[in-house]
């Protein structure tokens, strides 16, 4: 069966018996098996178009989200970090499984971006900081 690839929402794809199936699916379950239920596959690296088995994973839907980039309409720069006008102070917050978890209020924009990489350390320590580069050095340091 030959098969026409096109791109869906950034990703490879081609249609079986009308149905648009993205070219991860099909390498995660030939390398890796089934997608467990509720799971949802992940690329590793964040790249759509690397589609190796070793960058595939299964995970939650939030994990696949928290493992996402930062929204398009994005203004601080950073993930998880948006201007609170009411209270004139920069705003964090993560989502995990469904829920909105607001981290606090903050005078400065990078307080506010670290903070969100530690609720990452937390509660998603399979997927890299959100926000590289605002670390201090000692919180850096092994």
């Amino acid at each position: 069966m030959k098969l026409s690839w096109f791109l869906s929402a950034g990703y490879p794809a081609t249609k079986v018996n009308k149905k648009t199936k993205r070219l991860h699916q099909f390498v995660y379950g030939r390398y890796h098996g089934p997608i467990p239920p509720g799971g949802e596959i992940d690329h590793e690296d964040r790249n759509k178009l690397d589609n190796v088995p070793r960058n595939l994973r299964a995970v939650t839907h939030s994990v696949n989200n928290a493992n996402g980039k930062k929204r398009r309409d994005n203004t601080s720069g950073y993930k998880g970090v948006s201007w609170d006008k009411r209270d004139k102070k920069w705003y964090a917050k993560i989502c995990k499984d469904g829920k909105q978890m607001n981290l606090g209020l903050f005078t400065d924009l990078l307080d506010a971006a670290r903070a969100v990489n530690a609720a990452y350390r937390e509660y998603f320590p399979e997927v890299a900081i959100p926000n590289p580069g605002v670390e201090r050095e000692e919180e850096c340091a092994v």
